[in-house]
């Protein structure tokens, strides 16, 4: 049999995790809050998805004149001196039937702190922020000790043993 020289071969791997998360944004007596103002909000509570806090601004009169005349929804990163990168889904909601009536979705972007996405629906009664949040996570290298195939099959082929082993070669 001839000799077998060493090799090594390292493999390694990497995976983005997202963590998804739900939070309602319930709006009461709008109306009376049209009017605010161009650029003036409402806040929602701090709330947490993939260990940061997010927040809800909504802008009933827009958040500048070029919105002005709609409202303005926008997904706020909270945490201190936090970058992430995350994506999200506005909904928002029916108070009659407590379905969706409109969806809008981000493409995964960066987020800083302080740093908020924008929405420019025309109507709402409720808002909700389905926010997932990508972390890439990193693992150890693995080292895979050399494949010694030929070798085991051989010592099976010479012991004459009966095996469930079957072999395709060349689609054979």
């Amino acid at each position: 049999m001839p000799r077998r020289i060493p090799t090594s071969r390292m493999v390694s791997t990497c995976t983005a995790e997202t963590e998804h998360g739900d939070h309602v944004f319930e709006i009461f007596d709008y109306s009376q809050h049209r009017g605010m103002g161009t650029g003036k909000y409402i806040r929602s509570c701090i709330f947490s998805v993939g260990g940061y806090g997010w927040a809800i601004r909504f802008f009933p009169d827009g958040f500048s004149k070029a919105s002005e005349g709609y409202i303005s929804v926008f997904l706020e990163l909270v945490s201190k001196d936090a970058r992430v990168r995350a994506s999200c889904d506005l909904r928002l909601v029916d108070r009659r039937t407590g379905l969706p009536t409109s969806v809008s979705r981000t493409e995964l972007r960066k987020f800083d702190s302080g740093n908020f996405t924008r929405f420019a629906p025309q109507d709402v009664v409720t808002v909700r922020k389905d926010p997932h949040v990508s972390v890439t996570e990193l693992f150890d290298r693995i080292e895979i000790s050399p494949s010694n195939i030929t070798e085991k099959l051989g010592k099976l082929l010479d012991s004459e043993e009966i095996t469930d082993v079957t072999l395709l070669v060349l689609e054979e």
